[in-house]
């Protein structure tokens, strides 16, 4: 289980990586392609717009929430990855939602595995640092529901990692 992450955009890889450090302290190195993401973050935008209480008041709630969550998003130190981290592109992600958080499972092809457990406003966190990679990348952000796109992403947030 990861316990914390730090997720950026890699120019060089044209990839999401994203580093996470294990309850045991150890390290992974997870890549994404966008081909991938674009499976995934609908997936993930449909559950937040499911939650009971943003239900009722759809697009402006989610706006205000995603408002909330990059303002409670603590400043961190990013997750250096050592050479020493296991590394990995995933390649399935297992998602099991639940009514007050998700479950994702990261593998590779080899049969890595990385899960990562997460409530509303910490998934809202990541949604938002995954938009900024997706705007710093360039990538097409046209599937990004319309709560995301009412504003650009600050400078602190272009470099803001979740962990």
């Amino acid at each position: 289980m990861l316990k914390r992450i730090t997720t950026e955009f890699i120019d060089i890889e044209d990839r999401i990586r994203l580093s996470g450090e294990c309850e045991n302290t150890e390290q992974v190195i997870l890549w994404f392609t966008q081909r991938l993401l674009q499976r995934l973050l609908p997936l993930l935008f449909q559950w937040l717009e499911g939650q009971p209480s943003d239900k009722q008041y759809g697009e402006i709630m989610q706006s205000i929430a995603l408002q909330a969550a990059k303002a409670a998003l603590p400043p961190e130190r990013p997750i250096q990855p050592d050479k020493s981290s296991a590394t990995w592109l995933v390649s399935v992600v297992d998602l099991t939602p639940y009514e007050n958080r998700i479950d994702l499972v990261f593998r590779g092809i080899e049969g890595q595995r990385a899960s990562l457990r997460m409530e509303a406003t910490p998934l809202r966190q990541w949604l938002n640092i995954i938009h900024a990679a997706y705007c710093r990348a360039g990538w097409n952000r046209g599937f990004w529901p319309a709560w995301f796109q009412s504003d650009k992403p600050t400078t602190r947030e272009k470099k803001a990692s979740l962990h």
